[in-house]
């Protein structure tokens, strides 16, 4: 069962981290985004904030840690047996 458990937060672990790297591996948590818009027409510039989820180290980080230890405490249990 800790083998299962330890398994289980491992691969969650790894789904954290990759989403924090597909994400643009940013330091913190964004909700909004800039983005530059380019009128073709006139060649003018113009900023609008595009909604969303971003994740970042501050919150991708301490889940990643938490669910190594729990991973690394279920390999131990299960050798301890």
């Amino acid at each position: 069962m800790w083998k299962i458990i330890s398994a289980i937060a491992f691969v969650l672990a790894l789904g954290v981290g990759t989403k924090w790297v597909v994400d643009g591996a940013q330091i913190f948590t964004k909700n909004k985004q800039q983005v530059v818009i380019v009128d073709d027409l006139f060649g003018t510039e113009s900023v609008a904030w595009k909604e969303g989820f971003w994740l970042g180290l501050d919150r991708a980080g301490p889940a990643a840690v938490i669910l190594i230890a729990v991973g690394i405490l279920g390999l131990y249990k299960s050798r301890r047996k």
